[in-house]
């Protein structure tokens, strides 16, 4: 079952890629915890991957360099707690489907200690409901001036309107729809994240995306690097040959085959 979203007449050109990953989360659930740990899990493996360190309420719109940032990332991972349903989360959320149809986006959903069914049916912390005040509010201009003057301010709700519940609605039922991964107490933390990262390597296919096309006559070479990988007594390994001979090409392919084995790495060209 796949949800649509509403249209808009808004569209995406093909942006500029400067990130791997876009981290959307909710920092009062997850920013000092699981969240902080998969973003430097991410970069351990060389992903570049931008995590908003903004925890101020943002006003009513996206932030000009969140908006950026998902734009010109190559894939999103959702992190969907249970305080996730705020308006600027769900409007990221938007965006990063609205990617996902346009740009070919990658998004994971990570369900972190909640329900993947209360997302997909917005039930529990999930649920999105107008306050009765902006409701009430709605109705006429002349009444909201009225609330105005009596103190009550219904501006903080102002983006709960039928349209944008109706958006986000249909972009939490679209993200609970997707194939993602479900974190419980029950399971390693750490094993966790890894899993996220490396299925995020192996979906953006960064071996193929930092090596030239075509690659010819690497079978032989692989195999035997990759044996004296495995043998614990080599602490180093040198490639030696003459100028453009390939000696970068072939070291940047097998860093890139073999580092998810590593706890952390890094490619020095």
């Amino acid at each position: 079952m796949v949800s649509t979203l509403a249209s808009t007449s808004r569209t995406y050109p093909t942006p500029a890629v400067r990130y791997d990953v876009f981290l959307s989360f909710r920092g009062e659930d997850t920013h000092h915890s699981f969240t902080d740990h998969l973003y430097h899990a991410l970069l351990r493996a060389g992903l570049r991957t931008f995590r908003d360190n903004d925890e101020i309420d943002r006003g009513q719109q996206l932030k000009p360099e969140i908006e950026t940032a998902i734009i010109e990332s190559r894939a999103s991972i959702v992190v969907l707690s249970a305080k996730y349903a705020n308006r600027w989360c769900l409007d990221e959320l938007c965006l990063i489907l609205q990617q996902m149809k346009n740009c070919n986006h990658f998004v994971l959903p990570v369900f972190y200690h909640v329900d993947p069914s209360h997302v997909r049916n917005q039930t529990g912390s999930f649920t999105i409901e107008r306050s009765v005040w902006t409701s009430v509010a709605s109705l006429t201009t002349n009444f909201l001036k009225c609330l105005a003057c009596l103190g009550i301010q219904v501006n903080e709700e102002s983006k709960w309107t039928e349209v944008n519940m109706r958006r986000w609605k249909g972009a939490l039922t679209e993200v609970a729809n997707l194939t993602g991964f479900e974190f419980s107490r029950s399971r390693s933390g750490t094993n966790f994240i890894a899993e996220v990262v490396e299925t995020v390597e192996c979906k953006l296919n960064l071996r193929q995306q930092s090596t030239p096309a075509h690659l010819t006559g690497m079978a032989a070479r692989v195999e035997v690097i990759n044996l004296w990988l495995k043998n614990e007594q080599y602490n180093a390994i040198a490639i030696c040959g003459m100028g453009g001979s390939g000696k970068t090409t072939v070291a940047q392919y097998i860093y890139n085959l073999n580092k998810k084995d590593f706890e952390s790495s890094s490619f020095i060209p």
